[in-house]
């Protein structure tokens, strides 16, 4: 923090160490992804220059630039506050995949989706017994199965959002870094489909 701020950023009230973990770790997933994508094409020490840390700063400050000093929000940011509708047709990135076993509700897969700034999570819950899970079931296969993965790049429409209702201290000022976690994506199975490694994130126009 005291390293952004000696570069003369105005700090905004939600501007804090969360922020900036959250700017580092998407930065480094963008960055790690073209290095792997021109991996083969160039050299491999050109390649490796992208995860370099000045490469990681300007990416932060670049997001610092466009909420901040732009204010301009990411779809996630604007769908929580009700600008937007997560039914639309929209890229995201398979950030998080993470699996649990609960004694009640059986197999629990957690699976973090990225729009290129902020994430947001789905609980999926394995229940052949129960039809009314069957689009859960169906996604559940494909995560086993590795046609759903880590980093892959989805195309969504007619997603759904729920709010969870929990009421916890937040740990910042941001607001969506402060409520996101009280929000869960409700993945439609047939909305659902591969996007190509080039496609940006976010909202599509087409």
């Amino acid at each position: 923090m005291a390293n952004f701020k000696s570069l003369g950023l105005k700090a905004p009230k939600e501007f804090d160490i969360l922020w900036v973990n959250n700017a580092y770790a998407h930065s480094v997933w963008k960055l790690s992804s073209f290095s792997r994508f021109i991996e083969g094409r160039v050299d491999s020490k050109d390649a490796l220059r992208y995860l370099e840390p000045i490469q990681i700063i300007h990416q932060i400050l670049l997001k610092y630039k466009k909420e901040f000093a732009e204010g301009k929000a990411s779809l996630f940011q604007r769908v929580v506050q009700g600008d937007n509708h997560i039914s639309k047709h929209f890229v995201g990135l398979v950030s998080s995949v993470k699996r649990r076993m609960d004694g009640q509700n059986g197999e629990i897969f957690e699976v973090g989706i990225s729009d290129g700034s902020y994430e947001l999570s789905a609980t999926l819950h394995s229940d052949p017994s129960n039809v009314l899970r069957t689009c859960q079931n169906q996604l559940i296969h494909l995560l086993r199965i590795g046609k759903i993965f880590l980093g892959q790049k989805l195309h969504f429409i007619n997603q759904g959002l729920t709010a969870l209702g929990n009421e916890e201290v937040s740990e910042t000022e941001h607001y969506f870094l402060g409520c996101n976690k009280n929000h869960r994506i409700l993945l439609n199975y047939n909305g659902i489909y591969p996007a190509h490694y080039s496609c940006k994130l976010g909202l599509q126009r087409r």
